[in-house]
């Protein structure tokens, strides 16, 4: 899973960079579009860690916290491209990456589910 994950960001940033002129109304909301993605990816990381066994995550909120999120920025870099291709203006870039983050969270969705009612 990580694997794939972080394949499909790493494509995405062949050409996204951020840029250091101002954002645009549309560029600013995907900025900010990108940040609630990476709070539901890492959330979902986090659930998928704790149903892996590790104890460190058995038990989170709802809502993860700051130091939390970055932890598992950190177990998964890859999740920074979803804010370079945010700040990059690049159309095509951002449907890949609103599309992978949508597919990660349709597929693990009803597995999670299932598992967290088991207490697995």
């Amino acid at each position: 899973m990580k694997n794939l994950l972080t394949a499909a960001l790493i494509v995405l940033t062949t050409t996204a960079s951020a840029r250091a002129q101002p954002l645009n109304p549309t560029q600013e909301y995907r900025i900010w579009s990108a940040e609630r993605m990476i709070e539901r990816v890492t959330n979902r990381l986090a659930r998928l860690t704790a149903a892996c066994g590790q104890p460190q995550l058995q038990k989170f909120a709802p809502k993860i916290s700051e130091t939390c999120k970055e932890s598992i920025i950190k177990l998964y870099p890859a999740l920074n491209i979803i804010r370079e291709v945010a700040a990059s203006g690049d159309d095509l870039k951002w449907a890949t990456a609103i599309g992978i983050v949508h597919k990660l969270e349709a597929d693990t969705e009803t597995p999670l589910n299932v598992m967290e009612r088991k207490g697995l």
